[in-house]
C-alpha cells in the first residue's frame, strides 16, 4: 500500500472523474492524488505521460470505484486500492482494466471485478498489451470470465493475486518476456461453458523467455478438470517453475512442451481423490528434480522426484504418508496438505511455500462475501445423516403433552449464521418447528433475491441442530400447512 503521508505537500485530494482528469492535466510527476470516496465512471487516460510516477489511491480503502480503466500510450501511473467494478458484464474482447502501449503502470491492492450475478463469459478482469514494466499485484479478481491476458509485454510481474469465480483460464500469456509470475491463489470456483479448455496459468500462441513460475497455489473446490500450470504451442526460453501447489484431476499438473534451458523443481502437484484421472505429474521438456507429484508407478525414481499414490494406504508412499488429510478429495484447503512431521515432505515438494501458506492461514480472518443463490447449486442429492448418539432417533417417542422427566435434556437450538434478520428468523425457527416437532437435526440454506454464498460480506446459511419445541402454539391453516408441503427427511437440506 501507499507509504506517503497524506498531508505532504505533494498529496492531491479529487472527487469525481472529470476532476481527475484535469487534475492529472497539470501535475508534473511525483505526487499522490486521493480519491474521494465515489462513482467515477469510466476513466480513460491516454497520453499521460510522466517522468515520475503518480499514485492514485482511494483515500479510504475500496471506497473510490471506477467503472472500467483504460490506459493506453501512458508512462508511470499506479493506481492503489481502487474498486474497479463493471455494472456491466462485457464480453470476452472487453476488459475491465485495459492497459496498451504503456510503460510503467501498475495495479495495486485493488477490486477488480464484473457484477455478481452467475454470468462468467464476459469481461477479462485485467488485460495487458503491447506494453512494457507493468506489475498487477495484491489484487482480488473475480467475476470474470478470466483473471487477466497478457500479450507482447515485456517486464512483467503478476504477483499475489487471487483470483475467483471465473469462466475459463485464471491467466493466459502470449509472447511476454522477463516475466514474474509469483504467488497467486488460483479460483475455487469455475463456472465454464460448452467445451472450454481451463488452466490455471496458461501460456500459448508465440515464443516468450525469461520466465520465472513461483509460489503459486490451485485447490479446486467445483470442478476437477483445471490444469495446472502449461505451457504449449510455442518454445520457451530460460524457464524456472519452483515452489508451487497444484491439486488437480488433470494429468497436467506442470507440464511444458518445447524449451531452452527450463528447471521445474520442488513443486507439489497431486491429483484429486476420485476425479478420474490417475495420476498428475509434472513434465517439462528440461530438468525436473525436487518435486512431489501423484503419478503412475512407472514414473517412480523417473529423475529425484517424489511420486506419491493413493490406491492402496497399506502401501508405501501413500498420500497419507507424507499430508495430513490430501486424499479428502475435491475442496480440500491448505490445511489438508499440512506436511506429516518427519515425512518426505520435508525434503521434496514445495516445502517451503507451504509453511509460509498454513502460517497465513492460522492468521487469517476471512471476510464473507455473498454469492448469487444459484451458487449453491451443488448440493449433495443425499446428506448422510449423522447419528445423534444415546438419543431416540424415533420422533413419535416425544409425547407433546406430557411434563418432561428431569432426566430429559433442556431444548437446544443451535444457530449458526452471519447475517440476523430479525422476525424472518424467528418465523423460520417456528416453521421447521412445526415440520419436525422434537429432536432433529437439519441444514438449512436461505436463498433470498441477491443472497450470495460467503466470500467477501454476509452469510446467507445456518444450521439448526437438535430442534425440539413445541409446535402448539402455530396456526393449523398456515403453519401445517407449510410443513405438509415441505415435508423434509431428517438430515435433509432444505432450501427456501
Amino acid at each position: 500500500m501507499i507509504d506517503g503521508d497524506i498531508n505532504s505537500s505533494n498529496a492531491v485530494f479529487v472527487s469525481g472523474g472529470e476532476e481527475l482528469l484535469s487534475t492529472l492535466g497539470y501535475l508534473n510527476g511525483g505526487e499522490t492524488l486521493y480519491l474521494a470516496p465515489g462513482d467515477y465512471g469510466s476513466v480513460t487516460l491516454e497520453g499521460f505521460m510522466f517522468d515520475e510516477p503518480i499514485t492514485i489511491v482511494s483515500e479510504s480503502a475500496g471506497q473510490a470505484t471506477i467503472e472500467s480503466l483504460t490506459i493506453s500510450g501512458s508512462t508511470n501511473l499506479i493506481f492503489e486500492g481502487i474498486h474497479f467494478e463493471s455494472p456491466s458484464n462485457g464480453t470476452s474482447a472487453s476488459s475491465i482494466v485495459s492497459i496498451k502501449d504503456s510503460d510503467n503502470i501498475q495495479i495495486n491492492h485493488s477490486e477488480i471485478n464484473g457484477p455478481v450475478d452467475d454470468v462468467y463469459d464476459g469481461h477479462v478482469g485485467v488485460r495487458v498489451t503491447d506494453s512494457s514494466n507493468v506489475k498487477i499485484e495484491g489484487n482480488f479478481i473475480h467475476d470474470v470470465k478470466r483473471a487477466g491476458i497478457f500479450e507482447n509485454t515485456d517486464g512483467l510481474i503478476v504477483a499475489e493475486n487471487t483470483a475467483d469465480y471465473l469462466g475459463d483460464d485464471n491467466y493466459k500469456f502470449i509472447a511476454v518476456n522477463d516475466v514474474l509470475i509469483e504467488n497467486n491463489i488460483g479460483a475455487r470456483h469455475v463456472f465454464p461453458s460448452e467445451g472450454a479448455h481451463l488452466d490455471f496459468i496458461q501460456f500459448q500462441g508465440r515464443d516468450s523467455s525469461d520466465i520465472v513460475i513461483r509460489g503459486n497455489l490451485l485447490l479446486p473446490e467445483n470442478k476437477t478438470n483445471i490444469q495446472g500450470i502449461f505451457l504449449d504451442d510455442a518454445h520457451y526460453t530460460n524457464v524456472l517453475i519452483e515452489q508451487n501447489i497444484i491439486v488437480t484431476g488433470m494429468i497436467r499438473g506442470i507440464s511444458l512442451s518445447s524449451g531452452t534451458n527450463v528447471v521445474a523443481r520442488d513443486n507439489t502437484v497431486l491429483d484429486i481423490d476420485g476425479a478420474g484421472s490417475k495420476a498428475t505429474k509434472v513434465m517439462v521438456d528440461g530438468e525436473s528434480y525436487g518435486n512431489i507429484q501423484g503419478s503412475y508407478l512407472q514414473d517412480a525414481g523417473v529423475g529425484d522426484n517424489l511420486t506419491l499414490q493413493q490406491a492402496d494406504p497399506s502401501r508405501a508412499l501413500h498420500y497419507d504418508d507424507v499430508f495430513e488429510n490430501a486424499t479428502v478429495g475435491l475442496g480440500m484447503d491448505v490445511l489438508d496438505l499440512t506436511p506429516i512431521p518427519g515425512s518426505l515432505s520435508e525434503e521434496y515438494g514445495a516445502y517451503e511455500r507451504l509453511l509460509e501458506l498454513l502460517a497465513q492461514a492460522s492468521e487469517a480472518t476471512e471476510t464473507p462475501v455473498e454469492r448469487p443463490s444459484s451458487e449453491l447449486e451443488e448440493v449433495p442429492d443425499e446428506v448422510e445423516e449423522i447419528p445423534d448418539e444415546g438419543a431416540d432417533q424415533n420422533p413419535e417417542a416425544v409425547d407433546e403433552g406430557a411434563e418432561q422427566s428431569p432426566e430429559t435434556p433442556d431444548p437446544l437450538l443451535t444457530l449458526k449464521e452471519n447475517d440476523s434478520s430479525g422476525g424472518f428468523f424467528d418465523w423460520l425457527f417456528d416453521l421447521f418447528a412445526t415440520i419436525f416437532g422434537g429432536n432433529t437435526k437439519t441444514s438449512i440454506g436461505i436463498d433470498p433475491e441477491g443472497g450470495r454464498d460467503p466470500l467477501i460480506s454476509g452469510h446467507s446459511s445456518f444450521e439448526l441442530e437438535d430442534l425440539f419445541l413445541d409446535k402448539s402454539d402455530f396456526s393449523p391453516e398456515t403453519d401445517e400447512s407449510m410443513a405438509e408441503e415441505l415435508e423434509p427427511a431428517e438430515g435433509e437440506m432444505i432450501w427456501l
